[in-house]
């Protein structure tokens, strides 16, 4: 579906007139449209405030029809904010009366759930059920300044890795939470995006505050849980590297022996040569016997993973050497 981005004041009033919703909006829209009356919504939310206006006999006799509705929607929202919810050009609010209607049961759950959002500084919300965020991967520095934002996520898998860097997933989460970095300790009070796939969660899913505690050293430590994974990793890239080194170096030597033809030992040369290359191979089957006890060891750690690390790990050196020229 598409993206809805949506006001939680708007959806906290619908959820509280939500029986009376299709009969308020069937006059309404007899009063508003088809030009989409502002001044009306203007007039009607002043009527609705007890201002005397001057002119204003329809919308007063609207709002007096309507009263005990126009008022449950002014104390949770607008009437302004809430019209435009339904005709305006982000209008949602038809969705999410069919949505609420077919999960009524759960209606105390949502109230909870958008009640929950607000307290932790949102106003409003992208929603779109076809998200998948198990599709989506994640990245952070372990020094909080570095990083410019952080993803929060439910159910956070972090990847073990050969750096300190951390690359983590969701196994499965109903919202992924935007956060900006400011300053050297402090995650900022604006900028803050919420994306929803389900109104029907558990509340409690959410962190407690929005703050680093609750969301940056939580992924912190899911990494240092993944500690004796990284170094298993790290030892099985470093020895494969070393072994491919030791390969690269042998291989070099191989072809300034085979140029040489001024001196008498040169058979010798090659002799010691292949003897050293005996004992490379065995050190290449007893690292990729390593790599086979690891996975053994730890399942996640399949062979695809280690292979992928030590293209990692030499794509860094490759660029280290780079940036040293």
């Amino acid at each position: 579906m598409e993206k809805k981005y949506v006001k939680i004041n708007n959806l906290i009033a619908l959820c509280h007139i939500l029986d009376d919703y299709e009969e308020f909006e069937k006059k309404l829209e007899m009063s508003i449209l088809p030009k989409y009356n502002r001044d009306f919504m203007h007039k009607l939310l002043n009527v609705s405030q007890g201002k005397l206006l001057a002119f204003s006999k329809k919308e007063k006799k609207f709002y007096n029809e309507n009263k005990s509705v126009i008022d449950t929607i002014n104390k949770y929202s607008n009437i302004i904010n809430f019209i435009d919810s339904i005709y305006g050009y982000y209008g949602y609010t038809q969705f999410f009366y069919k949505y609420f209607i077919s999960h009524k049961e759960d209606l105390d759950k949502i109230i909870e759930l958008l009640e929950r959002m607000k307290q932790l500084g949102f106003n409003d919300f992208i929603f779109n059920d076809d998200l998948d965020f198990t599709k989506e991967s994640y990245d952070i520095y372990p020094t909080f300044r570095r990083n410019f934002r952080i993803i929060y996520v439910d159910n956070i898998v972090v990847s073990p890795s050969y750096t300190s860097e951390i690359d983590y997933k969701t196994a499965s989460s109903n919202y992924k939470i935007e956060l900006d970095v400011i300053g050297y300790n402090e995650i900022s009070e604006y900028g803050r995006r919420i994306t929803l796939n389900s109104l029907l969660f558990d509340p409690n899913r959410l962190p407690d505050k929005l703050d680093r505690k609750n969301t940056f050293d939580r992924i912190i430590d899911l990494k240092k849980q993944q500690e004796e994974k990284n170094t298993s990793i790290r030892n099985s890239v470093d020895l494969s590297i070393s072994v491919s080194d030791l390969e690269e170096q042998l291989s070099s030597t191989s072809s300034i022996i085979s140029k040489l033809d001024d001196v008498q030992n040169k058979s010798q040369l090659l002799e010691a040569l292949l003897n050293i290359k005996g004992e490379v191979d065995k050190l290449k089957t007893l690292s990729e016997e390593y790599d086979s006890s690891i996975s053994e060891k730890e399942p996640s750690l399949t062979k695809e993973v280690l292979d992928r690390e030590k293209k990692l790990q030499l794509r860094r050196i490759e660029l280290s050497k780079l940036d040293f020229d």
